[in-house]
């Protein structure tokens, strides 16, 4: 008889058992430890454990979660379930699963019932090792649900649960506070930009007055590694929330200070706690650096997604380009006739509009409210040149009409920004509706968004504002002043970028008859309390954020990079594999990122790069910072 040799190998593993119930040990006032029950499965098998009364799967840490966490039944002894409530009942279950995926049913559930925080036993000793800023809690310090953290430790796990955070948001704030854009001056007060205390408050239980005594030593004992050795001056710890998970602030250990004692003070298990952390920096900063990237053309508008603070940036070029120039803000026109047509455009130069009176000029400057306008009427044009966004702007025209809403018999337009016949943007008074009519064609086809009809006396202030956003998806809209009264979902893009500006068109309308206080442009939407901040204040908005130019040519592959933060210029030359300083071939200053205004802790907001000159590729490195 002939015998083979063996064949290919195959492995395989034994299908897993179900899980018994679990039994429970460690059970605190918002914890349980989830024993795992003996059972035939390999060492090797999985298990994920399920809070049938919570409706979800003990996390990795112990944490809800709303998938299944597997680990191996060793894993899962050092790790109890949090985020239970006192006195109730849980029910939880548990399933298996071996390498290769395969998972049993879940198995019989059990049940076990969550004690309140006076009944909690301290059953170990408290060591605290001062000379180390990662000392691991006792057991009993552990499952409670996150909240505040500490140098990475979260302090529900030392026994502090923290209800109220005070000195990290700034206060509530007016129109009048608000932050705009000049010269990189942000007007608000100064207390919003001093060094703050972050006072963190809440309650320590302990299951008896001794054991509250414990765990505020421990509590302290934690803290105190932050103010003196081994932890110096120089290295702060950050503090993060939980619910606020993408940013952190640098803070130093102050203080602690027991607030009250609930109940008698020498009887209480319960008292009320205030940590005071110092806050040098204002800020709270994100925890990723943030990369936009695009491929600027000549006359081109990016936005960029900020947080609600100025953050400094290092922006990179990459050749081929020549003499590249930049500016960061995203205002693309304002001129308030208080020195005749002086106006401040994109590149944040200063120009001059083409002004043709019907009569003597001195005749056509009117007084204002805030200063001098301008009237148009009659054959007068009004031109400048305004190069725009076309896919997002927004524009502010502060008017006086020398006519009242029933007794004009035409349509007049009050402004446009055009690139061609096919693409424009305008505002206009629809005399058969008594409307405001805000027209965008893009591409030869038109929409168009009509005011609730308004009515008004001949020398009537009006601020008229109108917008229209693609990027963020935001429609067009019309305001009087500042209140939304008209919006349409279109987001259609010009086919071009607009770059003339009018205070009426050409188009044969009649002209406005009007007086003009101010005229501002921006290149991305506004909303209506911005656009009234602007109308009723435009000194504190004129765009004075800085442009910045290098007189250079960056051959294909060169790399020139600029800091804000360390003011540096250096360029990397691809064919030689050096790195030189270039610092003094830049005219202008290195611009920080400013955001357009003051919001709440949790908004985003956003600027705009406008590129003057085309380059290969362009990127702003970051990180969002956030009152």
């Amino acid at each position: 008889m002939t015998e083979t040799g063996f064949g290919p190998g195959v492995y395989g593993y034994t299908a897993p058992v179900v899980p018994s119930a679990p039994a429970f040990s460690d059970i605190q006032s918002e914890a349980i430890h989830v024993t795992i029950g003996d059972d035939a499965n390999a060492a090797f098998t999985e298990y994920a454990i399920y809070n049938i009364t919570g409706g979800s799967y003990v996390g990795t840490i112990g944490n809800p979660s709303q998938t299944a966490v597997w680990k191996s039944k060793s894993d899962w002894l050092t790790i109890s379930a949090y985020g239970l409530d006192p006195v109730t009942a849980y029910s939880f279950k548990v399933k298996a699963r071996t390498q290769e995926g395969a998972e049993t049913d879940f198995g019989p559930s059990g049940q076990t019932t969550t004690i309140n925080y006076s009944s909690n036993e301290l059953s170990i000793t408290i060591e605290v090792q001062k000379s180390s800023s990662t000392i691991s809690a006792p057991s009993f310090m552990s499952g409670l649900s996150t909240s505040i953290r500490i140098a990475g430790k979260c302090l529900n796990e030392l026994g502090f649960r923290v209800d109220t955070v005070s000195g990290i948001d700034v206060p509530n704030v007016v129109s009048d506070e608000e932050l705009v854009p000049g010269n990189h001056t942000w007007h608000l007060w100064d207390e919003y930009f001093e060094p703050k205390r972050i006072l963190l408050e809440g309650y320590v239980h302990g299951s008896s007055a001794d054991d509250l005594r414990l765990r505020l030593a421990y509590l302290k004992g934690f803290l105190a590694t932050f103010e003196g050795n081994p932890w110096r001056s120089t290295a702060p710890v950050w503090l993060e929330r939980s619910d606020l998970p993408d940013r952190h602030w640098i803070t130093y250990y102050n203080s602690i200070d027991t607030v009250e004692m609930v109940g008698k003070r020498d009887l209480s298990s319960s008292a009320r706690v205030r940590v005071t952390m110092k806050c040098p920096m204002p800020f709270a900063v994100s925890n990723d650096v943030i990369r936009t990237i695009f491929i600027p053309a000549a006359d081109t508008f990016q936005a960029i997604d900020l947080g609600n603070a100025p953050s400094d940036a290092v922006y990179v070029i990459k050749g081929p380009a020549t003499n590249p120039s930049f500016t960061v803000g995203d205002m693309i026109f304002s001129c308030d006739f208080s020195d005749n047509l002086a106006f401040t455009d994109a590149e944040c130069a200063d120009g001059t509009g083409t002004f043709s009176p019907s009569g003597n000029e001195a005749g056509s400057y009117r007084t204002t409210e805030t200063g001098t306008g301008i009237q148009v009427a009659g054959t007068d044009t009004v031109t400048f040149t305004a190069p725009g966004n076309h896919y997002d702007g927004s524009w502010i025209a502060v008017v006086t009409p020398q006519w009242k809403s029933t007794a004009q018999t035409s349509d007049i337009v009050v402004l446009e920004h055009t690139s061609d016949a096919d693409n424009y943007i305008r505002l206009y008074w629809d005399t058969s509706e008594s409307s405001w009519v805000f027209r965008k064609r893009a591409g030869g086809v038109n929409c168009e968004v009509t005011s609730a009809a308004h009515a008004f006396t001949s020398g009537t202030r009006i601020i008229l504002g109108i917008a229209y956003d693609s990027t963020n998806a935001g429609g067009m809209k019309i305001f009087i002043d500042g209140i939304r009264s008209g919006m349409d979902g279109d987001t259609t893009v010009l086919s071009s970028a607009p770059s003339t500006f009018t205070l009426h068109d050409g188009s044969g309308s009649a002209q406005p008859n009007a007086v003009f206080d101010m005229v501002a442009g921006w290149s991305r939407m506004l909303s209506a309390d911005e656009m009234l901040k602007i109308a009723t204040d435009p000194s504190s908005v004129t765009n004075l954020n800085t442009s910045v130019i290098y007189t250079g040519t960056l051959d294909s592959g060169d790399l020139l990079t600029l800091d804000s933060e360390k003011k540096t210029a250096e360029l990397f030359d691809i064919s030689t594999g050096t790195r030189t300083n270039v610092i003094d071939s830049l005219t202008g200053t290195i611009p920080a990122l400013a955001p357009g205004r003051k919001r709440t802790a949790s908004d985003r907001t956003q600027t705009v790069i406008y590129s003057k000159t085309a380059s290969a590729e362009m990127e702003a490195r970051f990180m969002r910072r956030y009152l």
